[in-house]
């Protein structure tokens, strides 16, 4: 780092509130920043909140080096609370990255009962502050769910902790390896079930069964009269976090009926002229690499209102595709550009890597990027196309799946269709978990138009597919 340099603090004049990972990353990308934070050191939820066990602290000095050897400077201990007083100082451009870490309480009636960021970051602060009891429920299954429980396991006196989930662990937000690393640490997991009352070191909850799915693809969550009660002698309530609209307002930037910052996604760019927003709190709780994202796009349009634009690059669809399948050593290149594969855009990694060719990318006719479905028959689900793929998936359960015959449809829980009639393309399809058959020639299919495509498509063009 230290031969990096310094760039000279000759541009516009500007001002990051927020140290998170998204203020962080701007900051790099500007150098020429200073970046207030109410807290005293940077790091935001990455330092205060996210267990040691997921990012450790040393990773996250090493961020926050690397923007002050490019010439930013970090203020903790401050408060922003209003343009005016950053334009009253000099600072012609402000980027708000103000993270969101309003909780959602459980809406039911309870004794002890903690918001999930809270919690953790007491937990990470001062453990021992905390006195939860033998049993703790936790309730949600998103990521910071995953962490709350892992981290209540670690409280001293707590016993055992149980996940508690509205709908099946088939359905849980969280990523697989969340899941994953939580099951591996004894945690427990109650799923169809939602909170009623928490009194006496007891949670009653309602059995709930699923229905019809919903606007998001999953099976709607519906309640029974009957109930089911749990050891419980503190909550935990993780059901998301919320941003704090009244903080954008003090700044004068228009939010909407979410709480949210009116911006144009182009620039980061909020309603008041020369304001930007990044982060969790541009639009909603995500994941670090899109705050990074978001920090390199709102640092674009900065740098263009000083002067020349910076260079971007766009994507090739068609130079990215003929890269798949090639290999070229870091030596042989001259930039990392030639190298990357550009699985943003076109990613192939379990077709390329499936040994039985069970993974089979489909261009569907008006799809910029290949469709892929996987062959039922010709998978002895080995697990390559799980372990190579960059997105935590597992392609041979998850993706859209051709089968033989009905027989094999009935017999696996994947979404996907098998052919009864060739001739009249009548097929069976399974959806989030809800089956019909469906005539695709005939008027009234009532199949989604892209789905129904690729399967025409398949039938036009694959059929070597088929036993």
């Amino acid at each position: 780092m230290k031969n990096l340099g310094r760039p000279k603090n000759d541009g516009k004049k500007v001002a990051i509130v927020g140290a998170g990972p998204a203020g962080i990353a701007c900051a790099a990308f500007l150098a020429r920043v200073k970046v207030f934070d109410r807290a005293k050191e940077p790091g935001g939820t990455v330092r205060y909140v996210i267990p040691d066990f997921r990012i450790s602290g040393e990773a996250i000095a090493r961020d926050v080096e690397l923007a002050k050897t490019y010439g930013a400077q970090f203020e903790g201990g401050v408060e922003i609370r209003s343009l005016k007083e950053l334009q009253s100082q000099g600072y012609e451009a402000v980027v708000l990255a103000i993270g969101a870490r309003k909780g959602m309480p459980i809406g039911v009636e309870t004794e002890k009962e903690y918001n999930a960021v809270e919690f953790l970051e007491a937990a990470k602060a001062d453990p021992d502050s905390l006195e939860l009891g033998k049993h703790v429920a936790v309730i949600g299954a998103g990521n910071t769910a995953m962490d709350a429980a892992r981290m209540a396991k670690r409280i001293p006196g707590v016993e055992d902790v149980t996940v508690v989930y509205r709908r099946t662990k088939r359905y849980m937000p969280a990523d697989e390896q969340e899941l994953k690393e939580a099951m591996e640490e004894g945690i427990l997991f109650r799923e169809l079930l939602a909170p009623k009352v928490q009194k006496d070191g007891l949670l009653t909850c309602r059995r709930m069964v699923l229905g019809e799915p919903d606007a998001s693809g999953r099976q709607r969550p519906v309640e029974t009269d009957e109930e089911v009660t749990l050891p419980a002698d503190a909550i935990i309530a993780s059901l998301g976090e919320r941003v704090d609209g009244a903080a954008y307002e003090r700044f004068g930037v228009a939010v909407s009926d979410r709480g949210l910052p009116v911006l144009d996604a182009a620039t980061m760019e909020t309603s008041q002229a020369g304001v930007y927003a990044i982060g969790d709190g541009a639009a909603g709780v995500a994941d670090i690499v899109r705050a990074i994202r978001d920090a390199r796009i709102a640092a674009n349009a900065i740098l263009k209102a000083e002067g020349p634009a910076p260079r971007t690059y766009a994507c090739d669809l068609e130079a990215a595709a003929e890269k798949k399948g090639i290999l070229i050593h870091s030596k042989e290149a001259s930039s990392e550009k030639e190298r990357c594969l550009e699985c943003s855009h076109i990613c192939e990694n379990c077709v390329d890597v499936c040994p039985n060719r069970a993974n089979v990318a489909v261009q569907v006719p008006g799809c910029k990027a290949p469709v892929i479905v996987h062959v039922d028959y010709m998978c002895n689900e080995c697990g390559n196309c799980n372990s190579f793929c960059p997105y935590s998936s597992a392609p041979y359960q998850n993706k859209f799946t051709l089968f033989a015959n009905e027989k094999d449809f009935d017999n696996s829980g994947n979404q996907g269709f098998a052919v009864l009639d060739h001739d009249a393309m009548r097929v069976k399809v399974r959806l989030a978990g809800q089956t019909a058959v469906h005539e695709l020639k005939s008027g009234g299919c009532s199949l989604h138009e892209g789905l129904k495509q690729t399967i025409l498509e398949i039938e036009e063009n694959y059929r070597y597919l088929y036993i």
